[in-house]
């Protein structure tokens, strides 16, 4: 059986499906919006930086998906795709803000610093602006050559949003435990991710839960970040699972307290995919830092810190990749307003996740809130 579904102002959608007779099911999908598409190519060494032609209005979506490959390195001795190669940092003064990876496809809208775009990028536009293509490369190290191969880039442009850069909630919640989710939104990029959870009355209950990815090779790490008030002894659960396809004779977990300087507190704590040990803690901000081993592959986690209570709220985060969830999870002893903030591009510079969904959860799963 195909099915068609239309409506104005959004792309048609087409599905093939079987049943059984006397079989009921349901089927549920998202329709784009209607978009303007282009191609263009990308050459190493031909522009500085690339001049699209094409201008972006803010709340528009953009989409760029790249393919092909191009010279880096002296005498352009190797070749690299559009994703580059993890290493422009230190001293190089690279187009990324960061450094980030050597020889990926960078973008830039107007005079906004330039971004991560890699093979594929989906992000919403927030200020109106050209948009411009180059390759993310060391500016003037001496020796080194940029003028061979080129990419082809396919932008797409939606006059419609379909996620938001950092979405955030404000609600009046009830005593209870609740369950704050990211997500990166469905054909958009992997990237770093961050969560903050401020209640109005200043105290969370009984400690904290939060969970979501850690990249190959211990390259970033997962957090939580929180007040304690007073004196006492928390306690850290950390549970970590190799993604399919991911070696798991070579996963390993290390977790470690830093205090607000960023020194640690007590010694680290390591271990295959279970963790779990106690600090004493006087009063002050702490972080909590998990971190895969080096020779690790992708993989999540869960970790939940057991403490009498905490004061002001708790920031999260981490890494997330398509089909991940980043969480976190707080209990409330009276009702009151709580704020949920997410952070990925461009508070991340050009590494945070660009398209985030922020979604609400009480104790028994129910949707209670969701932003965009």
């Amino acid at each position: 059986m195909m099915l068609e579904v239309s409506a104005q102002g959004y792309q048609t959608a087409q599905l093939s499906t079987s049943a059984f007779p006397g079989q009921e099911y349901s089927i549920s999908l998202v329709l784009v919006p209607e978009s303007t598409a282009k191609a263009t190519s990308v050459r190493a060494g031909a522009e500085k930086h690339l001049d699209t032609g094409i201008d972006l209005k803010a709340g528009q979506a953009l989409i760029l998906y790249a393919s092909g490959i191009w010279g880096y390195g002296f005498a352009s001795e190797y070749y690299l795709g559009p994703g580059g190669a993890v290493g422009c940092r230190g001293a190089c003064n690279s187009e990324l803000p960061n450094g980030g990876n050597c020889g990926s496809l960078a973008a830039r809208i107007g005079n906004a610093p330039w971004f991560y775009a890699g093979p594929a990028f989906a992000g919403p536009v927030a200020a109106s602006g050209r948009l411009f293509l180059t390759m993310n490369h060391p500016n003037g190290t001496s020796g080194d050559t940029w003028d061979r191969g080129e990419m082809t880039v396919t932008v797409i442009v939606l006059d419609s949003a379909i996620c938001a850069a950092e979405p955030s909630l404000t609600m009046t919640l009830n005593p209870g435990f609740y369950i704050a989710e990211v997500r990166t939104a469905p054909g958009t990029g992997e990237g770093y991710w961050g969560l903050e959870v401020l209640a109005h009355q200043g105290v969370l209950s009984g400690g904290f839960n939060l969970g979501g990815g850690t990249q190959e090779t211990g390259t970033s790490a997962g957090f939580g970040a929180f007040y304690v008030p007073s004196a006492q002894t928390i306690h850290v659960q950390l549970n970590g699972q190799v993604l399919p396809g991911g070696d798991a004779s070579k996963f390993g977990l290390t977790a470690r307290l830093l205090d607000s300087a960023r020194n640690p507190v007590g010694n680290p704590a390591q271990g295959n995919t279970s963790i779990s040990f106690d600090q004493e803690v006087t009063a002050g901000f702490y972080i909590v830092e998990v971190r895969a081993a080096a020779t690790a592959p992708r993989a999540t986690f869960q970790l939940g810190l057991t403490s009498d209570s905490l004061t002001g709220g708790v920031d999260v985060g981490g890494f997330l990749t398509p089909g991940m969830v980043g969480f976190g999870a707080f209990y409330i002893t009276e009702s009151q307003l709580v704020e949920l903030h997410t952070y990925g591009l461009p508070h991340y510079d050009s590494i945070g996740a660009a398209c985030l969904t922020l979604t609400l959860l009480d104790a028994n799963r129910k949707n209670i809130g969701a932003a965009p």
